[in-house]
């Protein structure tokens, strides 16, 4: 391998000056030379080609740093001077572009003026934020640039120190070393150039920050005089504008009265050019008010962005504490919420495509000018021709003023969309900011010496004043509500012995199958709602109260909002407590433990009596005051509170004689009781979380951990009462079904006491698949209770998911994490969620379903299990369409997947499809349903299920024959009950030759009609068939009403007729032979033997 030979002094120097071009140079001769060598292997050269490239990237950064320096130096030079021009500039700004004079100017060329005047504004406006995000990168340069020096310094020593390395210095080196020293000399020259660049870019910070300053302060100068420019126009145009209608408007009226009454295209015309002239003035005041929103949304984008920047820049310098807390809270307060947004958005689009539309319209009417000025130019109507030439400039000037609307608004519906964008990075820098900030110093001497000023600020005479004044004004400034909101108190309080009865009565009802319905249940739902309003209604019209006074001070503010959290806290409290009292609606319409009852409302009484007063009190911490006392009163009271949770939370749920406890009995198998320390931990670790962070002062986390635990136990009691509401329904329904069961079951057993024939021995029992379906309650009460608790679970889940994304926008954060491909985490998301969902809605619907049609139904078992499968196969389908089109997929893409499926279908996957299809012609067509007695190839039984590609009939000695779908739609099968469960049996019985056939016939009947099962419509028929051989032949044929007793009924037909027929002296014939003998035997010769003639 030979070795190259370059000249190296142009990266071995680096004391010398850096030239980039040299740089560059060297190395593109030293990889030109390499490709060039012929004594370098290819995979040598392979391995080398990076390195070169490398080196050669970095030579030019080389440039580039030398260009930036050059510069930076040039700036220094000339900035001086240029900034000198730039002051010059806006000192004169005041008079540049001044407010003309507009009266000799048409609405025409002022609305062209006005447009063009926008352009150029957008145009000012961008290079504005260009120039103040380079000021604001400026600004933070220097720190950067003071950082990066020591770091310049130590990485030349280290580069320096390889080069000067032994392995370097020799003279004839390898191809490998020769490359990896071009390549450190190369890092080298990029590290001394980038220092001289730093350094030159330090040294002119002063003179670009005089100049950046410089230029924002022209700029916003020629703003300023554009937008008054733009307001003086925006003027002078409504007004012409509206001068212009109102001529319209007159010259309408005049022209009405010189057209004769019976001339209807006049008449017409004149009508249409006054509503002409009435929409152009509506259009000038829309265009007003577009206009107006069109300013307020920059504005209000504007004010957003400059808040947001203010507090970015005083975060960036270090600011923290409950001021900067608070300005950012202030912030977030301000923030309009996401359904306000939701609501501007569609109103603006609504009003654009309304715009759309009536400019079409006038468009239409512009079309037909030229055929209407024709028409009256034929009826030689010469005074109807200035009417028409003015419809014409009418609607062109409509439809200017509905192109300019249009623009205008999809302008302002574009700042909207801008505006509402800047909310969410708002809303997530707020989160971000706040989440890791330390609002107060930690716990200390000084906060438990300032908690006696805290209570005396808070609990002062001047504030107990103000209390009073608030109370006595009330009746004066709104007497109404103050009536109204007393009158409503005493309704409620003197009604509450009347619901307290009519929830009493509805338990009585609940205890009885007869008279139970889930109308009980709603009306004793709507009386603890009715019972539980007195407190919560109390504590929001004091929060109004507090409202009305004229100019409250901020501890009155900070109350009335606690007064306010207070009433939306206490509503589900007092709600709860309700729902948890003796005889109330979790003990006797949710049958609830009576012992859990009885301990969750103690401990909600006992969670009400502080949480509310704490409610009031750190509201009025927060808010009053400034913020001066949140650090003692408000955050001691915070860390009290929050123990007090804790305590009531170990007595709710530990294992012994509370929720657990209940838990473990009854479900001692599920993974929440097997993970049951595991929840107990969390449930116990949050509140101590929070109260930790409290106490070192990370006041925004705490209060965002105890808001999003209360938030979970809302969710969570709001699905449980909705889980018991649902599951009331299937209760009843269950309740129902077992009575009506047993009903049967009793009928049943009273028949068979009453019976005279005891069964024959051996008989076969028929298999009712209706009766054996519909005795498994507890299996199809599990499936439905399953099938709602995960309802709920995914219920629950989604309302957290609004509650945080209404913080943080969620779905565009997973949105932006990728997965595989072109699939991101939230679409991964979605496709496991809807899994989940259509997983427990295969699996549990079917037997809710079942469970629903199942009673005051007169659907047969076979259309229910029909419905069922039907339902299965949907929710299987529709969750499938839904996880392919969250995937996105791409049909036209999959084509020859379609190809191969059909190949595969038409080979290995025909038997599968067609029994796949064949099921689903058996669920629609139905020519054998569940139940149905069938015989199939020789094998008589009953039809148990319908699946998706076979069908199980179970057979009299109860042995399942499984047949494939394809076999019940192409062969023939005889189906004993597909359209009546009637049937015929026939009795055929031989008597002797000889008796008499009349009178057997009559027995034969009579039997038949005296037997309970045969039916009298068709009546029996006895008939004489036949002279058999032994016999005389007799068939008895009677219909019998079900397949049921046919076995049982066929036995005592034949016991009775051979009872009868023996009383009768008939005999029943059996085979005969008749053998004839000859007299004379004689002797064999031979023998001497008898032998037979």
């Amino acid at each position: 391998m030979g070795a190259v030979s370059l000249p190296m002094a142009s990266v071995c120097a680096p004391n010398d000056p850096v030239s980039g071009g040299d740089i560059v140079n060297t190395v593109e001769a030293a990889l030109s030379q390499l490709e060039a060598d012929s004594g370098v292997d290819d995979s040598t050269k392979d391995v080398l080609r990076p390195i070169y490239q490398e080196a050669l990237e970095t030579a030019k950064g080389v440039l580039e740093n030398t260009k930036a320096a050059a510069g930076y130096r040039e700036t220094m030079e000339t900035g001086p001077e240029t900034l000198e021009s730039l002051r010059l500039r806006l000192e004169s700004a005041g008079s540049e572009g001044g407010l003309q004079d507009f009266e000799e100017v048409d609405s025409e060329q002022l609305q062209k003026g006005m447009d063009s005047r926008r352009v150029e504004l957008a145009g000012l406006t961008g290079e504005l934020g260009k120039v103040t995000e380079s000021l604001a990168r400026l600004e933070e340069r220097p720190l950067e640039i003071s950082t990066r020096l020591p770091e310049i310094q130590v990485d030349l020593a280290a580069v320096q120190s390889q080069l000067n390395s032994p392995e370097y210095t020799q003279e004839n080196l390898s191809p490998e070393r020769i490359a990896d020293r071009i390549l450190f000399g190369a890092k080298l020259a990029e590290l001394l150039s980038e220092r001289e660049m730093l350094q030159q870019e330090n040294f002119s910070h002063s003179i670009r920050q005089d100049l950046l300053s410089a230029q924002k302060e022209l700029l916003d100068r020629k703003i300023e005089s554009f937008q008054k420019i733009l307001t003086a126009q925006s003027e002078r145009l409504g007004e012409r504008l509206t001068q212009e209608a109102r001529e319209m408007t007159e010259a309408a009226g005049q022209t009405l009265p010189d057209v004769a009454a019976n001339d209807e295209a006049g008449q017409r015309l004149v009508q249409e050019m006054g509503e002409l002239a009435r929409e152009f003035e509506a259009v000038v005041r829309s265009l007003k008010e577009a206009t107006a929103d069109e300013e307020k949304a920059a504005s209000d984008l504007a004010l957003l962005t400059q808040e947001h920047e203010f507090i970015r820049e005083q975060l960036k310098l270090g600011g923290t504490g409950t001021a900067m807390a608070d300005t950012i809270l202030a912030l977030q307060y301000g923030l309009p919420g996401r359904q306000v947004l939701a609501h501007r958005v569609a109103d603006e689009r609504a009003r654009v495509d309304e715009a759309r539309l009536r400019m079409l319209t006038v468009d239409q009417k512009l079309r037909e000018q030229s055929g209407l000025e024709q028409t009256f130019s034929d009826r030689g109507s010469a005074s109807f021709i200035p009417i028409v030439t003015t419809r014409g400039e009418v609607l062109n000037k409509l439809d200017a003023q509905y192109r300019t609307l249009i623009r205008t608004r999809a302008a302002c519906y574009g700042q909207t969309l801008e505006y509402i964008q800047k909310v969410a990075d708002v809303r997530t820098f707020i989160f971000e900011s706040l989440f890791g900030m330390r609002t107060s110093p930690p716990v200390g001497i000084q906060t438990f010496a300032a908690l006696p000023d805290g209570f005396l600020w808070f609990f002062s005479r001047a504030h107990g004043r103000e209390m009073i004044r608030v109370f006595t004004g009330a009746a004066g400034r709104a007497p109404g509500r103050l009536a109204g909101s007393c009158l409503l108190l005493a309704a409620l309080f003197f009604l509450r012995r009347r619901l307290s009865q009519l929830i009493a009565g509805t338990a009585i009802a609940a205890r009885r199958i007869s008279t139970d319905s889930y109308r009980q249940t709603m009306l004793a739902l709507l009386c603890s709602l009715l019972l539980a309003l007195p407190l919560p209604l109390l504590l929001r019209f004091i929060s109004e109260w507090m409202g009305l006074a004229p100019e409250p001070s901020g501890w009155l503010r900070g109350i009335g909002r606690g007064f306010l959290t207070a009433s939306r806290v206490g509503l589900v409290l007092s709600f709860l407590i309700v729902v948890c009292r003796d005889g109330g609606i979790g003990r006797s319409h949710f049958r609830w433990k009576e012992e859990i009852v009885q301990k969750t409302r103690h401990i909600l009484c006992l969670f009400s009596v502080v949480i509310l007063p704490e409610v009031i009190l750190l509201s009025g911490t927060v808010f009053g005051g400034g913020g001066l006392h949140l650090e003692s009163l408000g955050r001691m009271s915070f860390i009290g509170l929050i123990l007090y949770v804790e305590i009531l939370l170990w007595q709710l749920f530990r294992f012994d004689d509370s929720v657990f406890s209940y838990l473990i009995e009854t479900y001692p198998d599920r993974w929440f009781v097997r993970m049951r320390h595991l929840i107990l931990a969390l449930l116990l670790c949050g509140p101590l979380f929070a109260a930790g962070s409290a106490w070192a002062g990370y006041l925004f986390v705490a209060g965002v951990v105890i808001l999003d635990l209360l938030v979970i136990l809302w969710i969570v009691a709001v699905c449980t009462v909705i889980y018991w509401l649902l599951l009331r329904g299937f209760m009843i329904k269950e309740r129902r079904l077992a009575l009506a069961q047993a009903l049967e079951a009793r009928r049943l057993r009273a028949e068979e006491a009453e019976a005279d024939a005891e069964s024959v021995e051996g008989e076969v029992v028929l298999i009712d698949p209706e009766e054996e379906e519909g005795a498994d309650l507890e299996f199809i009460g599990g499936h439905a209770r399953h099938l709602l608790r995960s309802c709920m679970i995914v219920l629950g889940l989604m309302l957290l998911i609004m509650f945080w994304d209404s913080k943080l926008p969620l779905d565009q954060l997973l949105a932006s994490v990728p997965v595989f491909g072109s699939l991101n985490l939230l679409q991964l998301v979605w496709v496991v969620f809807l899994a989940f969902i259509s997983a427990i809605a295969i699996r549990d619907l079917p037997s809710v379903l079942e469970l629903m049609i199942s009673q005051e139904s007169r659907l047969q078992a076979g259309t229910r299990s029909a419905i069922s499968t039907l339902g299965q196969y949907t929710a299987g389908a529709i969750g499938a369409g839904l996880i392919l089109h969250i995937l996105d997929v791409d049909w036209s893409k999959l084509g020859w997947i379609a190809a191969a499926l059909s190949v595969g279908v038409g080979f290995g996957l025909q038997e599968v499809v067609a029994n796949f299809i064949s099921g689903l012609i058996l669920l629609f067509e139905r020519p054998i349903r569940v139940g149905d007695v069938v015989t199939i190839e020789g094998t008589t039984g009953t039809v148990m299920k319908i699946r998706l590609r076979a069908t199980t009939v179970m057979n009299w000695e109860r042995q399942e024959l499984v047949v494939p779908n394809k076999a019940l739609i192409t062969n023939t099968i005889l189906n004993w009950t597909l359209s009546a469960s009637l049937n015929r049996v026939l009795i055929a019985v031989g008597v002797a030759y000889g008796s008499d056939t009349e009178k057997a016939r009559k027995i034969m009947l009579e039997v038949a009609s005296n037997h309970p099962m045969v039916l009298d419509d068709p009546s029996p028929m006895a008939t004489f068939e036949e002279f058999a051989g032994s016999s005389l032949t007799l068939c008895l044929r009677a219909y019998l009403p079900n397949i049921e007793s046919r076995l049982s009924t066929t036995t005592e037909l034949h016991s009775e007729i051979n009872k009868k027929f023996a009383q009768a002296g008939i005999v029943i014939a059996f085979p005969q032979r008749d053998l004839h003998l000859k007299t004379g035997w004689g002797e064999s010769p031979s023998t001497g033997e008898k032998m037979v003639p």
